[in-house]
């Protein structure tokens, strides 16, 4: 069986991150603060067509570019691929409903072709929303090109549903609110489980260089008890951050100042707070996440994100080109979609809930009041 560190073998680079074979866990460092055991760094031993550079569209990478999720220009380089198919429908792997169920999908000729487009030299994989779907896409990419394939598949499926937001029929009291009880009741995209929001947490963290990200990423997916483990080494940081989200969102909640109202099969939450989904979809099943302090790539302020509980309660799409028309930028998939991402949107949320409530089977104006 192949280990881990194999999986390394795919980054160009020395590495950031190693794995501690004592204490079954990866981390940052010379040494695992686990067993306090010194860790080798490793260099790359893949040949260089089968390595990777990884990028977000904001550090203007060079090269052969292969998107992953890019949604947004990137002008400095040569876009050879894109592997997005939520988004903007390009997919090079024609298969699977999300970046990561794409790279698990795909056939071992298609990986060839994919690595034949660096011809000879590694591909810079490149993404706009550094998240559990796209870098753990890169993290699957990274492996089979060096041929480790034992990743979890129940990791992947976790992910790429979370990050779908196709849940099937939505009933009222089949998803939860999290309470101080019960702060994880599951049912709201990436954040909820207390898993998928420590990868969403470790994925956004701009203090990690991004392939120390898809390391990560990728370690936690060659776990086979993903989601019955206590994360330790690295972990933790993310795990107990979220726990310590998860609270502040509670509280929010309790203290009336994550504030929820519906109208017609439509919940809009108003929260600071990571968690807003979970929240959203225990009152309805399409949810309008309004975020007055968004902290975006160089800028804050409000962002929205439209999402459903599974297909036939809105037509998204018809609902983002809705609102591009009104403020270009707004973009998504069948079943969720955002605001711009790199500045804060201008749209009332009175207004986006009339555009939303047009592409339902009712059509009452919005009133909000927030």
């Amino acid at each position: 069986m192949k280990q881990v560190n194999d999986f390394f073998n795919a980054f160009p680079s020395a590495h950031h991150a190693a794995y501690c074979q004592e204490c079954n866990t990866v981390t940052i460092g010379s040494s695992c603060p686990g067993c306090d055991l010194p860790l080798p760094s490793y260099e790359p031993t893949a040949p260089d067509h089968r390595r990777f550079y990884f990028a977000t569209s904001w550090d203007k990478p060079t090269g052969n570019l292969v998107g992953v999720e890019l949604t947004t220009p990137c002008s400095t380089g040569r876009i050879v691929a894109n592997i997005d198919p939520q988004h903007t429908g390009v997919n090079f792997f024609d298969r699977g409903t999300t970046a990561i169920e794409a790279a698990m999908q795909a056939t071992d000729d298609q990986i060839e072709s994919l690595l034949d487009l660096g011809r000879g030299e590694p591909l810079t994989l490149v993404t706009t929303r550094p998240d559990p779907d796209s870098l753990g896409a890169m993290a699957v990419i990274a492996m089979r090109a060096v041929g480790y394939v034992e990743y979890s598949r129940e990791t992947v499926a976790a992910i790429s549903a979370a990050d779908a937001h196709d849940r099937g029929k939505w009933a009222p009291g089949k998803v939860v609110a999290p309470t101080s009880a019960n702060p994880w009741p599951g049912g709201g995209g990436i954040e909820a489980t207390r898993f998928t929001a420590m990868l969403g947490a470790l994925c956004a963290n701009r203090s990690l260089p991004l392939e120390t990200r898809v390391m990560l990423v990728g370690a936690w997916l060659a776990r086979p008890t993903a989601f019955d483990y206590r994360p330790t080494g690295t972990y933790v940081k993310w795990y107990d951050l979220v726990e310590v989200t998860r609270r502040a969102l509670i509280e929010s909640l309790e203290a009336r100042e994550t504030v929820v109202k519906t109208q017609d099969g439509v919940a809009v939450v108003k929260s600071p707070h990571i968690g807003a989904m979970a929240i959203g979809y225990s009152q309805a099943p399409v949810v309008i996440a309004c975020n007055p302090g968004f902290e975006g790539r160089g800028w804050s302020g409000l962002k929205y994100t439209i999402a459903q509980y599974g297909p036939g309660y809105v037509n998204v799409r018809g609902v983002a080109d809705k609102l591009n028309e009104l403020e270009p930028g707004w973009g998504g998939a069948d079943t969720i979609c955002g605001s711009p991402q790199d500045r804060p949107s201008q749209l009332t949320a009175e207004k986006v809930l009339s555009i939303v409530l047009s592409s339902t089977p009712l059509t009452s104006p919005g009133t909000l009041g927030f």
